[in-house]
C-alpha cells in the first residue's frame, strides 16, 4: 500500500477515467476544501491538455470523475466523514460549486491500513 501526500492523479480505468486528489494533515484545517478545488481543478486541466481534448468545441468531452480525500493523522479527534464547501463555507446554502471531501482519520489505537476497507465501503 501506498499513500500519495498532497498529490493528484488520473486513473483511466477504461470504463470511466477519475481525478484523484489526496493531501495527507497533520494540523487539520478546513481550508483543505479551497485547496482540493485547486488541486482537482488543476488536475483536470492537465488531463484535458494531455490527452489533446478541446474544451472549447461544441462536442461533448466527459471530465475525469473527482474523488478527493483527505488523510488526517494528527492530535484532534476526527471520524471518518465527509466534508463539504458548501457546509463548511456557505452555511448549508446551495452555490454553484460545491467540493466534497471524504475524511480518512487515524485513531491512535489503529493504523490507516487497517480502516481501509470500511473507508473504500468494501
Amino acid at each position: 500500500m501506498f499513500i500519495l501526500i498532497k498529490s493528484s492523479l488520473v486513473l483511466n480505468l477504461k470504463v470511466k477515467v477519475y481525478a484523484v486528489s489526496v493531501e495527507e494533515q497533520s494540523e487539520w484545517s478546513e481550508n483543505i476544501l479551497v485547496r482540493m478545488l485547486l488541486y482537482i481543478t488543476q488536475t483536470i486541466r492537465e488531463y484535458a491538455s494531455d490527452n489533446n481534448l478541446d474544451l472549447f468545441s461544441q462536442k461533448k468531452v466527459p471530465p475525469p470523475v473527482p474523488e478527493l480525500y483527505a488523510i488526517y493523522a494528527g492530535d484532534k479527534r476526527l471520524k471518518n466523514a465527509e466534508i463539504s464547501l458548501k457546509d463548511k463555507y456557505f452555511g448549508g446554502k446551495k452555490r454553484a460549486l460545491d467540493v466534497r471531501i471524504k475524511i480518512f482519520a487515524e485513531p491512535a489505537e489503529r493504523d490507516i491500513a487497517d480502516q481501509l476497507p470500511a473507508f473504500c465501503g468494501y
